[in-house]
């Protein structure tokens, strides 16, 4: 004993119980904070990849590398567009680029539209999608694809108010012949939305592919009966080609 103090025989004092608290809440917290960072890097490498991010990156890299000259007239949309390997020759001689991804519902193109238009500042936009929206005939809403040009629209003018933007009508195909009624409804009213803006134009494509008989012609289209051949691409050049001239012409 020396003067009321408690020493060990070493002649220590013991470590006061205070500071032995101190460390086990010190120590949880680093638990605490380890675990949280854990969590967080595994939510982060949960979220999937947006299914078309290559192909959206690809695009940037390619304009990157060679960007279209500002102004020019661009494409996006789905794969009937995509597939529109001639299309800068069909359209020719305007300066026509294409930005189409294969698969991509309206959501998709609206998404990758701040990415691929508006960087480039096109003064026409050719605008293709809706099928796939309205693929599957017993669950989809003519009402998607109206909302998802709708909202491309007013995207796409945010950056670029004097912008001319080309809406080509949902095609008809064998494929999808249970979806044309609800095709043919969305494709309606989109057409009334573009005759009440100047700076929109509505073009049907569906004279150029149907038969008398309102028809799907088979000849147009390849082996999936999805997709246009190449005289299927020819026939719908012939409705599109002056559409876009004029909007082309309006936009100077």
């Amino acid at each position: 004993m020396h003067g009321g103090g408690v020493t060990t025989l070493s002649g220590c004092r013991p470590p006061m119980m205070g500071s032995m608290s101190a460390m086990r809440h010190l120590a949880l917290l680093l638990c605490l904070c380890v675990s949280f960072v854990a969590a967080g890097d595994a939510a982060v490498a949960a979220v999937p990849e947006w299914k078309y991010e290559k192909a959206v990156a690809a695009y940037e890299a390619k304009d990157a590398a060679s960007p279209p000259a500002d102004g020019g007239v661009a494409c996006i949309g789905s794969s009937t567009f995509t597939r529109w390997q001639t299309v800068a020759a069909d359209l020719a001689p305007l300066p026509v680029y294409n930005r189409a991804f294969g698969g991509s519902r309206t959501s998709d193109v609206l998404r990758a539209a701040p990415r691929l238009i508006i960087p480039r500042k096109p003064k026409v936009v050719v605008y293709y999608c809706g099928d796939n929206d309205l693929a599957d005939a017993t669950k989809g809403d003519p009402d998607v694809p109206v909302q998802g040009f709708a909202d491309f629209v007013a995207t796409v003018r945010a950056a670029l108010p004097q912008v001319r933007i080309v809406y080509v009508s949902i095609k008809p195909s064998p494929k999808r012949a249970a979806s044309w009624a609800k095709v043919q409804e969305a494709n309606a009213k989109v057409k009334t939305m573009c005759e009440a803006d100047k700076r929109l134009a509505y073009v049907d494509i569906a004279p150029a592919i149907l038969d008398a008989e309102g028809k799907p012609r088979p000849e147009l289209f390849v082996e999936d009966r999805l997709h246009l051949n190449a005289d299927g691409y020819r026939s719908i050049t012939a409705l599109i080609k002056p559409v876009v001239e004029q909007a082309w012409k309006a936009a100077d």
